[in-house]
């Protein structure tokens, strides 16, 4: 009798292992799992990032105001340079890019005169 308690009490013991290393191998699954559901949601993110800006742009760009590129080195760091006739147009395109939350932390640089264009780099970080 007692070796029959100690028979079921081993089989107890030996399902136990096998239901926590299952339970460790499905966890770790669940992690990995997570993980691919995260890189694919950035793909599709990143994915929209140029069509939505440009969406958004030809909402307060200004009419004399002309894109010549636009560029996403890196994460949500944007590049867009830019020529107008007029140094007013290009100041009011990189001002409405950060009052309309197009995009943050926006700087301008590079000013350069060729006839009676002016470009400029205007830089600023996806919200």
């Amino acid at each position: 009798m007692i070796s029959e308690i100690n028979s079921e009490m081993s089989k107890i013991d030996t399902d136990t292992k096998k239901i926590n290393s299952k339970t460790s191998e499905y966890n770790n699954l669940i992690e990995e799992l997570n993980s691919i559901n995260e890189k694919i949601n950035n793909v599709t993110e990143n994915k929209y990032l140029i069509p939505n800006l440009l969406a958004q742009i030809a909402r307060v760009i200004d009419q004399n105001v002309q894109i010549t590129s636009i560029s996403n080195p890196y994460d949500k760091h944007i590049v867009i340079e830019a020529k107008s006739p007029k140094y007013r147009g290009l100041g009011f395109f990189k001002k409405s890019l950060s009052s309309n939350d197009i995009l943050e932390n926006v700087v301008a640089g590079g000013g350069i005169k060729q006839g009676d264009e002016i470009t400029v780099t205007i830089e600023g970080d996806l919200p």
